[in-house]
C-alpha cells in the first residue's frame, strides 16, 4: 500500500497512535527431537536394534509479530510463505526511525542463512537487520547483523548470515524509499552426529544385553543437541512348538472333569467346564502350560481358573513313577514322558488363590498316561497351599489330541487395524458388573504392532484391537492374557490368536480436505490441504492443468509427514496462475515411489465463468465447475427425464460427482438454467 493513499487526518492518526508493542517473555527453544521409539523386549541371547530418529528443524519462517514502531503497516504479512503482499515500511525520508520485530519458532544457530524477500516500488531502500534472543522488546539492545541498500520494483531475495544464536529478528527503515518485506525465512545445513551411552557413534546400534538395560543417545547438529532413552528388556522366552486340544476325562469316574480337588472335609469334587476354554501349550524348552477357565463342580461354590506349568521334562521315569491305573491295565509305558516339577495356581472366585506343587509321582504324559481313561492323555497329583484352607490336595486328569498346528487365523491389512471381539472366546457378555478390563500380550512377533482393549464393538462387550507394524508382513502369533474384575474378584482369560498381515492395497494418505481459491486480486491461487493419516509419505507435488486432463508439476516438492496418525495441514501458492479455468491436484509420493492423487479442484482466473464438466465422456467420477453458480444445485437427468443426481456446488463453484453406478449412455447436466450434454462410458 502506498502512503499517498492515506488522507492527512489518517496519517496523523497512524503516526500518533501506533506505539511499540512488546511481550514480557518470548521463550523459545530448538525445534526438533530425537526418538528411539518404544522400549523393546527380547529373549536371552537375542539382539535388538535401536535407531536414533533425529529431527533437526534448521529451516523455517517467521512465527509471529512481537512489536512495531512508526509508520509500518500489515506486519503480519511477512509471516508464512511468500504471497506477493508483504509488510509495508513507509517512513521514506521523514519522521522517526520505524521498524518491526518478529519471532522465529525456534532458535537459529550461529551461521544460519537468513533470507529476506523485499520489493522497493521506487528508488532504493535503506534498512538495517538485527537479531536478539528471548526477552527483547522493541527498544532493547539488539545485535546488528547487516545494513542493506536495496532497489527493484519486483520481489527478490537477499541473504544475511547470523553471527549468533537468535530467535528474534528486527528490521529498521533508515530512510530513502518505502519498501515491502514479503517473507523472512531461515536455513542451515549440517550432518548429525550421535553419541550413545555404550560408546557407539552410529545412527543405529544393535545390542545383545544379558539383562534389561537402558540405552541413551545424544544427537547433535549445528550446535543443537537432543537426547532420548529406551530400555531393552531381557527375559527368558520360549516359543510354542505344540498346541494340543484338551478334553474332559470321563473314564471310571463316570464324571467329566479335568481337575479333581479334595476339600478339608475329605470330600472329592470333579471340576469340569467348557473344553474350548482349555489350552495346552508345549514350549521349546520342554515345559508344558495347561490353563482351564471357569471350571466348577457341585458342592464347591463359584468357579475356578487353572494355570499350571509342568517342567523338568524327561523320558526316564523318576522315582515312584509312573503312576498306576485305577480303571484299566496299561499295556505299555513306552514313549511316556515325565515332568519332575509342577507349579502354578488355581484361582477361585470364593476361596481365593490356591498354589500348586508336585505330590508323589511325576506328572506323566503319553498313551495311557491318564490312568482314569484309556487313550493319549496326562495325569498327576499335586499338593496345595492357600485357598483359605478349604482345599487339601488335588489331581489333574486330561485327554489330549496330537499337536494342532492350525491355530485360529485372521487377516489384517498392513498399516490397518483389526478388531477382534472377545464375546465368543470368553463369553464376557454373560458377565455382569465387569469393570477394569485389561489385556497384555504375553508374547508376539518381535517389534510388531501395538495392542489395546476397548469397550464395545459391534455386538461385543469388549474388543481387542491389533495394529500391525508398517514394516511387518506375515503371520504373527499372539499369546494374549485378558483379566478383569467382577465384584473385586480378578478373572483371568487366555487365548492364542494368529494374525496374518499382508498388503491389501492400503492408500498411503487419507485425504481430509483440499481447496483451491483465488487470493487477493486474482494474481495468486492459494492451495490448502490436510491429511488425516500418512503412511510412508515422502512428499507432495502440486500439479496444474488447463484442460482437466493433462497435469504438469508446479513449483518445488513439499515434504510429507512420513508416518503420522494425526491431522497434518499443508499450504502452497500458485503465484502465476494462467487465465481462465485452472485445475489443481496434489500428487502424493511414497518413499518407495508409489503415488496417489487428491481430488481435483478448479479455479476461474479472470474472464467469464462458463459451465465446465470434465472428463466428458466420464467414467467413475465427474468434475463440475460453474463459478457463476456458486452454492447452486447441479441436476443430472437421463434422456427420459429421470433425475439421476442432485448436488450443490461449493462456494468456489465446484462439485465432484460419483458416476460409477450410472448406466452407459447420454445425460443432461444443468446448473442455473445452463445445460450441457454428458456422456458416461465405463
Amino acid at each position: 500500500m502506498n502512503k499517498k493513499f492515506y488522507p492527512l487526518w489518517a496519517r496523523f492518526l497512524v503516526l500518533n497512535s501506533i506505539l511499540f508493542l512488546s511481550v514480557a517473555s518470548v521463550s523459545a527453544q530448538y525445534c526438533g527431537n530425537v526418538d528411539l521409539g518404544a522400549d523393546q523386549s527380547i529373549c536371552s541371547g537375542e539382539s535388538a536394534t535401536l535407531t536414533a530418529d533425529a529431527n533437526f528443524v534448521l529451516s523455517g519462517e517467521l512465527d509471529s509479530v512481537l512489536a512495531y514502531k512508526g509508520n509500518v503497516s500489515y506486519t503480519d504479512r511477512a509471516l508464512g510463505d511468500p504471497d506477493g503482499r508483504g509488510t509495508y515500511f513507509c517512513r521514506g525520508n521523514s519522521g522517526k526511525y520505524t521498524g518491526a520485530v518478529w519471532k522465529m519458532p525456534c532458535y537459529m544457530p550461529k551461521g544460519t542463512k537468513l533470507t529476506i524477500r523485499i520489493k522497493v516500488p521506487c528508488g532504493s531502500a535503506y534498512l538495517k537487520i538485527y537479531g536478539a534472543k528471548d526477552d527483547y522488546a522493541y527498544s532493547s539492545d539488539y545485535t546488528w547483523l547487516a545494513t542493506k541498500y536495496k532497489s527493484g520494483s519486483y520481489y527478490h531475495n537477499f541473504t544475511v548470515t547470523t553471527n549468533g544464536e537468535y530467535n528474534i529478528i528486527k528490521i529498521l527503515d533508515m530512510g530513502c524509499k518505502s519498501f515491502y518485506i514479503d517473507a523472512i525465512t531461515y536455513d542451515k545445513s549440517c550432518t548429525p552426529t550421535y553419541a550413545w551411552s555404550n560408546g557407539s557413534t552410529s545412527k543405529s546400534i544393535t545390542v545383545s544385553p544379558t539383562e534389561s538395560t537402558n540405552y541413551t543417545v545424544t544427537a547433535s547438529c549445528c550446535g543443537i543437541s537432543f537426547t532420548d532413552s529406551a530400555k531393552v528388556n531381557v527375559s527368558t522366552c520360549n516359543t510354542i512348538v505344540c498346541t494340543k486340544k484338551v478334553t474332559n476325562t470321563v473314564g471310571c469316574a463316570n464324571k467329566p472333569y479335568v481337575i479333581w480337588l479334595k476339600d478339608k472335609n475329605n470330600k472329592g469334587h470333579h471340576l469340569s467346564g467348557d473344553s474350548t476354554k482349555y489350552i495346552w501349550h508345549e514350549y521349546s524348552n520342554g515345559d508344558v502350560r495347561f490353563t482351564a477357565d471357569d471350571i466348577s463342580a457341585p458342592g464347591l461354590s463359584g468357579t475356578f481358573d487353572v494355570d499350571l506349568v509342568f517342567s523338568g521334562r524327561t523320558s526316564t521315569a523318576p522315582t515312584n513313577s509312573p503312576k498306576t491305573s485305577n480303571c484299566f491295565t496299561v499295556s505299555s509305558t513306552t514313549g511316556w514322558e515325565y515332568f519332575t516339577t509342577t507349579t502354578g495356581t488355581i484361582t477361585s472366585t470364593n476361596y481365593g488363590t490356591i498354589s500348586v506343587s508336585r505330590k508323589g509321582p511325576a506328572f506323566q504324559m503319553g498313551d495311557g498316561a491318564n490312568i482314569i481313561q484309556d487313550g493319549y492323555g496326562a495325569s498327576g497329583w499335586f499338593d496345595v497351599s492357600g485357598g483359605n484352607g478349604h482345599i487339601t490336595t488335588g489331581d489333574v486328569n486330561v485327554m489330549l489330541s496330537d499337536c494342532n498346528d492350525t491355530l485360529p487365523t485372521v487377516v489384517a491389512c498392513a498399516n490397518d487395524s483389526l478388531e477382534f471381539c472377545f464375546e465368543d472366546e470368553f463369553d464376557l457378555a454373560d458377565s455382569f458388573n465387569v469393570s477394569k478390563v485389561y489385556m497384555k500380550c504375553v508374547s508376539k512377533h518381535t517389534g510388531n504392532g501395538f495392542y489395546s482393549i476397548k469397550k464395545s464393538c459391534y455386538g461385543c462387550d469388549y474388543a481387542f484391537k491389533y495394529v500391525p507394524d508398517a514394516s511387518f508382513e506375515g503371520k504373527d502369533t499372539l499369546l494374549l492374557e485378558v483379566y478383569y474384575y467382577i465384584n473385586r474378584v480378578k478373572i483371568t482369560k487366555k487365548f492364542t490368536l494368529v494374525v496374518e498381515t499382508k498388503d491389501c492395497g492400503i492408500v498411503p494418505v487419507e485425504w481430509l480436505s483440499f481447496t483451491a481459491r483465488k487470493s487477493g486480486d486474482e494474481s495468486v491461487v492459494a492451495l490448502d490441504w490436510a491429511t488425516a493419516t500418512e503412511i510412508n509419505n515422502s512428499h507432495f507435488e502440486i500439479q496444474r492443468s488447463v484442460n482437466g486432463e493433462e497435469f504438469k508439476p508446479l513449483g518445488d516438492h513439499i515434504t510429507g509427514a512420513g508416518n503420522s496418525m494425526q491431522i497434518n495441514r499443508y499450504a502452497a501458492m500458485d503465484l502465476n496462475p494462467t487465465q481462465g479455468l485452472v485445475h489443481y491436484r496434489i500428487k502424493q509420493i511414497d518413499f518407495d515411489g508409489k503415488f496417489d492423487y487428491s481430488p481435483i479442484q478448479t479455479v476461474m482466473i479472470g474472464g467469464i465463468s462458463t459451465l465446465t464438466i470434465f472428463p466428458n465422456p466420464a467414467g467413475t467420477q465427474l468434475h463440475v465447475h460453474f463459478e457463476a453458480g456458486r452454492n447452486s444445485e447441479v441436476v443430472i437427468k437421463s434422456l427420459s427425464g429421470q433425475v439421476m443426481d442432485r448436488t450443490v456446488l461449493s462456494a468456489q463453484g465446484n462439485a465432484q460427482i460419483d458416476t460409477k453406478d450410472y448406466p452407459q449412455g447420454f445425460y443432461f447436466l444443468t446448473v442455473n438454467g445452463t445445460t450441457k450434454r454428458l456422456v458416461i462410458q465405463h
